[in-house]
């Protein structure tokens, strides 16, 4: 019989495309349980048959398979056949959620920023540091591509060099919101410094009854150094 469309039986499949190299699989366990049946068969037998063929293939092809939710999970509501899941599971890898590694969102960025640039013919340059700041407080429900697809879309509509918090979706709203309150109450590093400097100077004046010498090696710095705060805070009197 022929295959269930015109030309299926001349046709070349995945495995046979991929003879010599590598198919990935991803989100393997939302394959039919009969497909992962017919996959299993391939890895154990390393031979396919075109759809509507009779003639047996020889094919050599290495496997990488990914799959979206915890795998306890997935083995008891029997998504993923134990049999096959133990025939793939040679090497294991587990790759973190986008919030667990947040230290890999400017990499990530350059690259989607480049991938897109590339194929919309835009030249954006980077996001601003605002940007940043929403994408490192957001908790990425879903994980990389999500910060792809925010990327792609960006780079369809705006006509600019530098990803700003205007151009971002509308459901990063309430993060810019977050970000705008934490900032008001972090104090700048330089006054927040200086402030406790004065404060130590202060104690340590008052727990050697104003002698600078004994304050100075109290707090292990110079006698002279000590003298040019104490006037810089005003703290003579």
């Amino acid at each position: 019989m022929q295959g269930s469309f015109t030309g299926a039986k001349d046709r070349p499949g995945l495995f046979e495309l991929a003879d010599g190299g590598t198919l990935f699989l991803d989100e393997i366990n939302s394959m039919p349980l009969e497909l992962q049946a017919k996959l299993l068969r391939v890895l154990q037998d390393n031979k396919i048959r075109r759809v509507g063929g009779s003639k047996t293939i020889d094919v050599d092809v290495r496997i990488i398979a990914a799959y979206n939710s915890e795998l306890k999970d997935i083995l008891e509501k029997k998504e993923l056949r134990k049999d096959l899941f133990y025939r793939l599971n040679v090497i294991s890898m587990i790759v973190p959620d986008l919030k667990k590694r947040k230290e890999d969102i400017p990499i990530l960025l350059d690259h989607f920023i480049e991938k897109y640039n590339s194929k919309n013919k835009k030249f954006i340059k980077k996001v601003s540091q605002e940007v940043m700041d929403i994408f490192m407080n957001y908790d990425w429900p879903g994980n990389v591509r999500e910060l792809e697809h925010v990327i792609e879309g960006i780079t369809s509509i705006y006509e600019i060099d530098i990803i700003r918090e205007e151009h971002l979706p509308y459901h990063f709203a309430e993060v810019k919101n977050v970000v705008k309150s934490l900032s008001k109450n972090i104090e700048p590093l330089n006054a927040a410094l200086q402030k406790k400097e004065k404060e130590i100077i202060t104690s340590a004046l008052k727990a050697t009854v104003g002698n600078v010498s004994k304050a100075a090696d109290l707090i292990e710095i110079p006698r002279q150094t000590l003298q040019y705060k104490i006037k810089k805070y005003d703290l003579e009197h």
